[in-house]
């Protein structure tokens, strides 16, 4: 059985939106991890047939004296996946962007074509 829903996790900068999607090809516990505009590798996250944690990482490193500022947007395993010596910084998947220093960076999220029995 093929399931449609998807769940975005983006930041807002502008008129840009940089991010991820998160979605099921089938009834299972493996979650499809991919960029918004497929510029990367898929990557999978192991859940429950109805639910996956993982955390997000927004880094903004301090502006360049053309007023851009370099971001990432990264997607991590939950700490409590880990083991505290297990623990590391390495993203399951990172979107890097520009964003001018002069606008505000916002995160959004959203899903759609959620199946009411999920």
């Amino acid at each position: 059985e093929k399931i449609e829903h998807k769940v975005v996790c983006a930041v807002i900068s502008g008129q840009m939106r940089h991010g991820i999607r998160i979605g099921q090809r089938e009834r299972s516990s493996i979650y499809d991890i991919e960029e918004l505009y497929g510029h990367s590798e898929e990557v999978c996250l192991g859940g429950s047939p109805t639910e996956v944690e993982f955390e997000l990482q927004l880094k903004v490193q301090a502006p360049s004296p053309c007023g851009i500022c370099r971001c990432s947007l990264a997607v991590l395993q939950p700490e409590s996946a880990t083991s505290p010596l297990e623990q590391s910084n390495d993203a399951l998947l990172e979107v890097s962007f520009d964003a001018s220093a002069e606008e505000h960076l916002h995160f959004y999220i959203s899903s759609s074509y959620f199946d009411s029995n999920s």
